[in-house]
């Protein structure tokens, strides 16, 4: 297990792991890249915080970014290493929290038919979130506001897995409010969950 931990000091940088990571500063920002990587565990912990406080230990997610009143920037690539692949999808759980401040994540990197369950959420400022081509699940998206609409952005990308799928975006967009799906051709079992909300600020997602 790698522990970081600091006060009153920004975390900046890179960091590389496998199976347990926690990093953590209180009343400071957090701008980093993470791989991350499940290699021997049965599910990969990684814990980044900044907050006036420590880990917080009730959270079920794996990773963990929590930064009020802070800016909180993260590219962020998950791996699977595992060296006995198990016929179960891999699964990854990422919680990232800050208010009064900027919400910048992009997940750069996923295994094929993983599966993501991501919260975000912030206040009073805008939330930038970009997904890899790999998600597939619904999409919740919230400003909490009737005259700041959640905006997303889809791109053409081809099949990450090759197989000659075509992607499948649908969501509806009430005010203040946006849900939908992206699905890659007929897949079917489980899929993956991304909510992210704000207040009095804008909120895009990329695809």
């Amino acid at each position: 297990m790698a522990n970081l931990r600091t006060s009153n000091s920004a975390i900046e940088g890179s960091f590389n792991a496998s199976d347990e990571l926690v990093i953590a500063t209180s009343n400071s920002r957090v701008d980093i890249d993470v791989d991350f990587n499940q290699l021997r565990s049965s599910r990969a912990k990684l814990s980044i915080t900044t907050d006036n406080g420590s880990v917080s230990p009730f959270y079920i997610f794996e990773l963990c970014l929590i930064a009020n009143s802070s800016p909180l920037k993260a590219d962020i690539r998950l791996h699977d290493l595992r060296i006995a692949q198990p016929s179960t999808k891999t699964s990854f759980s990422v919680l990232t929290h800050t208010s009064n401040s900027p919400l910048d994540v992009a997940f750069r990197d996923a295994p094929i038919d993983s599966l993501l369950t991501y919260r975000g959420s912030t206040s009073n400022s805008p939330a930038n979130i970009f997904l890899h081509p790999t998600f597939q699940g619904r999409f919740t998206l919230a400003t909490h506001s009737a005259w700041s609409n959640p905006i997303v952005h889809q791109h053409w990308v081809d099949d990450p897995a090759g197989r000659g799928r075509t992607r499948l975006v649908i969501y509806r967009n009430l005010r203040g409010y946006v849900q939908g799906d992206i699905t890659w051709g007929d897949a079917d079992g489980e899929k993956g969950e991304v909510s992210v909300d704000t207040s009095n600020a804008g909120l895009t997602l990329d695809l």
